[in-house]
């Protein structure tokens, strides 16, 4: 029996921060343009209305060094004992994806039509 050892480098910027970088302000959504608010003790990164996202990071949550730029659309909501419900965005030009936190103020009948369309019962609809 033979055992095949791989091992693989990697290299690591010291430069580039892997911590999320901390960016909380208002917006004009670009998918529906609405307006949204600064969020409530922790980052706004998709729009509470439509609850799309916009590419900006590439790595690093916060970097804001993507260049691709394009919508992210929430695509399904998966749920996290420690973060809660989280939306996962896919990216219409690259098709990266992203979770991201679900906040109180998100439209809860959209995120109710995704939970449905993923045949998911939300918690308080049991």
């Amino acid at each position: 029996q033979m055992t095949k050892n791989i091992s693989k480098t990697i290299h690591i910027d010291p430069t580039e921060n892997t911590h999320p970088i901390t960016i909380n302000e208002e917006f004009i959504c670009e998918n529906c343009g609405f307006k949204n608010i600064k969020a409530q003790g922790t980052c706004r990164n998709h729009c509470a209305h439509c609850l799309c996202s916009k590419h900006v990071d590439d790595k690093t949550p916060g970097d804001r060094k993507s260049t691709c730029h394009s919508i992210m659309r929430p695509t399904l909501i998966s749920y996290n004992n420690k973060k809660g419900f989280q939306i996962l965005h896919r990216c219409t030009h690259c098709t990266k994806e992203i979770f991201n936190k679900s906040l109180d103020d998100d439209n809860q009948e959209l995120l109710i039509k995704i939970m449905q369309q993923q045949n998911i019962i939300p918690p308080n609809m049991r």
